[in-house]
């Protein structure tokens, strides 16, 4: 059970009535949704916690309407949690505008993110915060593609209700590097050089398009922050690809161990480029120092060129 200070979700509740129950109870809940809400043999064995995720993604337990699962505890006698769930409720009717603003972002800039969108990266900031179970990142990596999996994920989100605009741009942040190649800026930036970057675009389009090929058009140096996810984002490879047949010097900066030259397409804009290594400075602030002054050294001496 949640402390008494702390906001209780209905994870909490769900995982608290599955500790709770008794066989029998579990039971007689079987016996209530079985053949009605949900398919009698795919909960023969489960939890009333993953059955209550169950109806979450049939829409039968939504965002501020628990009404149903008020009507499972009444039904067994648990009078209990079916006003722990109505309070639920009423808390998450609260919140109903932050959940809108976040169906409304990732409406806005779904073409973007399911092309980007790197979902393995983002799994366990995503559980580490509540807002996925494993039984979902399972359903969500049985799909074949990688934009599958991202709309899949983009689904799950907008259906649950859970996450607000904030954390899910937090989220993304932590996921792809963001925050650290917007530090990388910002200290170019206080040393004079101008700086373009594209993720800080969210939008989508023909108009992002656009806008990332004028960029790299105007660009005099691109610098590369290099993960395995950069080397396999259809967005990213295309952005190198551009870069290398406008002839623009390249600086690969590598973030995470990365085979290299990349396999790919990124191979051969690559492959007589020397990296500067940062796998191994802070990951939070890794823009200091020694390998600082060397991609100083190396953005310098491509100006010149």
């Amino acid at each position: 059970m949640a402390g008494a200070d702390e906001r209780r979700t209905r994870q909490d509740l769900y995982l608290e009535i599955s500790r709770e129950l008794t066989d029998e109870e579990v039971s007689d809940i079987r016996g209530y949704i079985g053949g009605k809400q949900l398919p009698t043999g795919s909960i023969q064995r489960a939890t009333a916690q993953e059955m209550f995720n169950m109806l979450e993604r049939k829409r039968i337990l939504k965002k501020g309407d628990l009404s149903f699962l008020v009507k499972l505890m009444e039904s067994i006698d648990r009078q209990e949690f079916a006003e722990a769930a109505n309070e639920i409720a009423e808390q998450e009717s609260e919140d109903k505008g932050s959940a809108e603003e976040l169906e409304a972002l990732i409406t806005r800039n779904r073409v973007l993110l399911t092309k980007r969108l790197q979902v393995s990266s983002l799994f366990p900031h995503l559980i580490e915060r509540g807002l996925l179970l494993i039984d979902e990142k399972e359903d969500i990596n049985s799909k074949t593609t990688t934009q599958g999996k991202a709309e899949a994920l983009l689904d799950l989100l907008s259906r649950q209700g859970k996450c607000t605009p904030d954390v899910f741009m937090e989220i993304l942040k932590l996921g792809n590097h963001e925050h650290i190649v917007i530090q990388l800026r910002d200290v170019l930036e206080k040393k004079g050089y101008s700086c373009w970057m594209d993720i800080t675009k969210m939008g989508g389009g023909d108009k992002l398009h656009a806008e990332i090929d004028r960029g790299i058009r105007q660009a005099k140096v691109v610098i590369s922050c290099v993960t395995p996810n950069y080397t396999k984002s259809d967005s990213c490879q295309n952005e190198v690809e551009l870069a290398y047949r406008l002839k623009k010097p390249l600086v690969p900066v590598l973030l995470e161990k990365t085979a290299w030259p990349p396999e790919g397409p990124m191979a051969m804009p690559f492959a007589q480029l020397l990296y500067i290594d940062f796998t191994k400075e802070s990951k939070e602030h890794p823009w200091k120092g020694a390998k600082l002054n060397d991609l100083i050294t190396s953005l310098e001496q491509r100006l010149k060129q």
